[in-house]
């Protein structure tokens, strides 16, 4: 999953480039929803149309029930962010993210 940020100092981009790297995919994922909700939260609709696309191309469709659930909700949030309604894409993405950061940490505790 990729995700691009700009800026004119080398160094700081260098180091978010190691930071985003060394993200385990789940973290990844939470970044992700992190920057659509701040694009949100700020009115940038691109930038929210960009995140949206993004979470469209990390699913993995093998889990068809889960991916198909997913992608009607984020095909829901393009639409309405496109029309320049931000609220439920916000609550949505919102929620999502919730509900992803429990399950990761279910999973780590699971794990150790």
């Amino acid at each position: 999953m990729a995700v691009a940020y700009s800026n004119t100092n080398p160094q700081l981009s260098s180091y978010r480039a190691g930071s985003i790297l060394s993200l385990t995919p789940g973290e990844l994922l939470i970044k992700l929803y992190d920057l659509g909700l701040s694009a949100l939260a700020s009115g940038d609709r691109d930038r929210a149309s960009r995140v949206v696309a993004q979470l469209i191309e990390s699913l993995d469709f093998r889990y068809s029930d889960i991916a198909f659930g997913l992608f009607r909700l984020y095909r829901y949030c393009m639409d309405e962010i496109k029309r320049g309604e931000y609220e439920m894409p916000t609550r949505i993405l919102r929620e999502l993210r919730d509900t992803w950061i429990q399950a990761l940490s279910r999973l780590e505790g699971g794990a150790s």
